[in-house]
């Protein structure tokens, strides 16, 4: 199913959602299944960044189970999980317009300008806090 084998599933997550209420909006532009891909949030209305993942295991599910319980300024929230059509998981994450670091990085070469020292002090800072509070 697009170029997915139908895997066996895992056990259902308490926080799982249905795949119905999630709508592709950009398709994964390079054709790659495993690929991110914006969606809907017919829940919410808002866009999300799409996750496929690799792992479809019960452990899969436990790890998706605790990335939805971090809270911190400097993690992105996800926001749910949901098997598709070929039951693999896929979870979901708010989509940074703008806070994202690539596009950041990719505005200030567009502009023809660089990142000072403090901004990239500030940018590593706030990357090695949310890496340390998800690894606590």
């Amino acid at each position: 199913m697009n170029g997915k084998v139908v895997v066996e599933g895992a056990k259902k997550g308490p926080k799982e959602r249905p795949a119905s209420e999630y709508k592709i909006y950009f398709p994964s532009s390079e054709g790659n299944p495993d690929s991110s891909f914006v969606s809907q949030d017919t829940k919410t209305q808002g866009l999300v960044i799409v996750f496929p993942l690799n792992v479809h295991d019960d452990a899969a599910i436990d790890q998706c189970e605790k990335l939805l319980k971090l809270k911190h300024e400097n993690v992105i929230p996800h926001t749910g999980y949901y098997r598709d059509e070929a039951n693999h998981l896929n979870i979901t994450a708010e989509l940074p317009l703008l806070a994202d670091l690539h596009t950041r990085v990719n505005s200030k070469k567009y502009i023809k300008k660089y990142f000072s020292s403090i901004d990239a002090t500030k940018i590593t800072s706030r990357i090695v806090e949310g890496i340390a509070y998800c690894h606590d």
